[in-house]
């Protein structure tokens, strides 16, 4: 009785420590790329690099689920929408692999007000020289 009790546990932690290394919980690493973006940009593709991304690993912007691609176990890209830059802020990035593992770390990614473009123009200046400088 004692030896089938053994068997058991022994199969039981086998078999759990089995799953756990098949589900390892992802590390996200910056800086993704892009780094960052001005608000009101287009649809992008975002980079995150990192480690233990397993396929089907889903990245999370500010929460929510985004188009994934499994690249490696090291990379992911991620599709991000026009509606998710349309305002200035920051997004919290991280990543989920599938099945019960937990989320990885959170880096930051900035969405930077829009500028005016600016210009440039050519302005002379005379010095005056009068003397011994």
């Amino acid at each position: 009785m004692k030896r089938a009790l053994r068997l058991s546990l022994c199969a039981f932690l086998a078999s759990a420590c089995a799953f756990a290394a098949s589900n390892p919980v992802p590390l996200v690493n910056q800086p993704l790329r892009p780094s960052a973006i001005s608000s009101g940009a287009s649809a992008f593709t975002l980079t995150v690099n990192g480690a233990n991304f397993v396929p089907g690993a889903t990245v999370n912007w500010n929460g929510s689920p985004r188009t994934t691609t499994f690249v490696s176990w090291e990379k992911l890209t991620a599709s991000i929408s026009a509606a998710d830059v349309a305002h200035a802020g920051t997004a919290v990035i991280t990543v989920t692999n599938p099945g019960p593992s937990a989320a990885s770390n959170l880096v930051y990614f900035p969405i930077h007000p829009k500028f005016a473009a600016g210009a440039f123009a050519r302005r002379d200046t005379v010095l005056a020289s009068g003397g011994t400088p």
